[in-house]
């Protein structure tokens, strides 16, 4: 794994709590991390720190059933990740998502794109935590 990854796995579990509330955009905010990712990461790198980033979150969940998302934002060059309570039914986006593989994130970070302009959806991996 990548470095930088490596130091960023360690550093997750200090500085997440995982907060629940009957606002959705409350929590996904609250549980949201932003990670800037450059062009020394491949696609496996990438892969494996999104996939280590969602087995923090879960060990963080204590209450009730939640979902673990991530996505590219290409506007502020970031893979986003957070989680929101399953309870909210949907994901707090204004816009279409597509529910895409995690490889698929991961090439989204490298070509620095995210489906919105190209198909005018956004690509989204998540995970029941």
């Amino acid at each position: 794994m990548n470095d930088i990854a490596e130091k960023w796995i360690l550093e997750l579990p200090e500085e997440l709590d995982l907060i629940q509330s009957s606002e959705v955009n409350e929590e996904a905010r609250s549980n949201m991390f932003t990670f800037g990712i450059d062009e020394t990461w491949s696609n496996k790198d990438i892969v494996n720190f999104i996939s280590k980033c969602a087995e923090i979150y879960a060990s963080k969940n204590t209450l009730q059933p939640m979902w673990f998302y991530s996505w590219y934002d290409d506007q502020a060059f970031q893979l986003r990740l957070s989680a929101v309570s399953q309870e909210h039914k949907n994901l707090p986006f204004g816009c279409t998502l597509k529910q895409v593989a995690i490889e698929d994130i991961a090439q989204d970070v490298i070509n620095q794109t995210n489906g919105l302009i190209k198909n005018n959806k956004l690509n989204i991996w998540q995970t029941n935590i």
